[in-house]
């Protein structure tokens, strides 16, 4: 546990008031506390990254938001960057049913925010954590996170079968796709400042609640300005907020109405692929998180990732057929 104990008596020697902790999430990034604060119930959330960028980007990020009046995240009350804690409001509500209605509602709520940034606030904002400002970025990045993944696995012999599928298939098939497309589009062309959105990041349904029936979201430490078709990517093949392929054409079709994804929409489609590698990735990387800390549930994450690659090969087939590309 993180040293709690210290932030605790510095806290209230600095006359804050805090009172009856109970820790609700003990993660691998943070633990969570639920406090009484000045009177009000709330949430203390303390980084165990020794990477300040984290808690920065959190605080910049839902700190501008709130300043913005835009009320449908937390809001902060303290920030300590030195002490790597924050203190914010405590959101009460349901958790979603991840279907067809809550990533529709999602992408709803992803708009609206928009509306509260002007372009003068884009020159003041972080970029997102792995932000892509051109089709060349999104090649490279998924590229070197799938790398990483392979070299990190070859010491695990029952990873030997995943290990496979990537050296054989996978960067083979991103490698070829590349040179396919660059025949076709410049990918170093950068996305245009006045189309970046403002993008939590680690959107999806295991960062939200409704309350009142209105959608809130929370936890920003990814956050920034990102390119919206990696959004698009994002909530339709988030491993959490799967959907089948009839669900991801009607989504893509409410997707591609909104203002902020118009001129994102077809690259989303052209870097649908590798996002769906790129997910396969992080959750193979839940599998070396977990081999030192929880070794019983590691296996778990390796069945995921060959399930998860199972269950998109045809809903993204059968869109890339769409686009008269082949994966």
């Amino acid at each position: 546990m993180n040293n709690w104990s210290n932030i605790f008596s510095e806290l209230n020697q600095n006359f804050l008031d805090i009172k009856s902790i109970k820790l609700l999430k003990d993660s691998l990034n943070s633990e969570i506390y639920s406090i009484i604060y000045k009177g009000e119930k709330s949430i203390l959330k303390i980084y165990k990254s020794k990477d300040q960028i984290r808690i920065q980007r959190e605080a910049k990020v839902i700190t501008f938001l709130n300043k913005k009046n835009f009320k449908k995240i937390p809001k902060i009350y303290e920030s300590n960057l030195k002490r790597n804690f924050i203190i914010m409001s405590f959101l009460e509500g349901e958790n979603p049913i991840s279907d067809i209605n809550f990533i529709n509602k999602l992408s709803n709520y992803i708009n609206e925010m928009q509306l509260y940034i002007g372009l003068e606030d884009k020159q003041k904002l972080p970029y997102a954590a792995e932000a892509c400002l051109n089709l060349n970025d999104h090649f490279e990045k998924t590229i070197k996170k799938i790398t990483d993944i392979r070299n990190k696995i070859k010491e695990f012999k029952y990873s030997y079968e995943i290990l496979d599928v990537i050296e054989d298939k996978i960067l083979p098939w991103i490698d070829n796709y590349k040179k396919d497309i660059q025949l076709k589009i410049k990918l170093e062309d950068n996305i245009d400042n006045k189309d970046l959105i403002l993008s939590q990041s680690d959107i999806g349904i295991h960062n939200t609640f409704i309350f009142d029936k209105e959608l809130y979201t929370f936890d920003y430490e990814y956050s920034g300005l990102d390119d919206p078709a990696k959004t698009i990517c994002d909530l339709i093949i988030n491993p959490n907020n799967f959907l089948n392929t009839e669900e991801i054409l009607i989504s893509l079709n409410h997707l591609k109405k909104l203002k902020i994804f118009k001129n994102s929409y077809k690259k989303a489609l052209i870097i649908l692929p590798l996002y769906r590698y790129k997910w396969f990735a992080i959750i193979i990387n839940s599998f070396l998180k977990n081999i030192n800390n929880k070794p019983s549930n590691a296996s778990i994450f390796l069945d995921k990732a060959n399930i998860y690659l199972n269950n998109t090969y045809t809903p993204i087939k059968s869109i890339l057929n769409n686009i008269n590309l082949k994966i």
